[in-house]
């Protein structure tokens, strides 16, 4: 049985690294005139599990990693667990 606890916590690394890939992707500052533009991304994560067992279930699990993420800070990754929903 943990050959099963180790995949999914590679899981969990593997879709962290391609969302924080994709945040900084995205984040940008450039020049605009006398302005200085940024663009931050604040990405929320989900695996699918017995807690995010539908694709409605799955989206609101992502949605509340990024509103976590958001007030953790700008430009930031955040990964769902069933705690965050207590916050919610």
């Amino acid at each position: 049985m943990d050959h099963v606890g180790s995949a999914h916590d590679e899981a969990e690394l593997e879709v962290v690294a391609v969302a924080d890939r994709l945040r900084m992707t995205v984040s940008t500052s450039r020049a605009c005139e006398t302005r200085t533009v940024s663009v931050t991304a604040s990405v929320g994560v989900a695996l699918s599990g017995p807690a995010t067992c539908t694709p409605y279930m799955l989206l609101r699990a992502a949605d509340v990693g990024v509103y976590t993420a958001e007030r953790q800070g700008r430009g930031r990754c955040q990964l769902f667990d069933e705690t965050m929903l207590a916050q919610t």
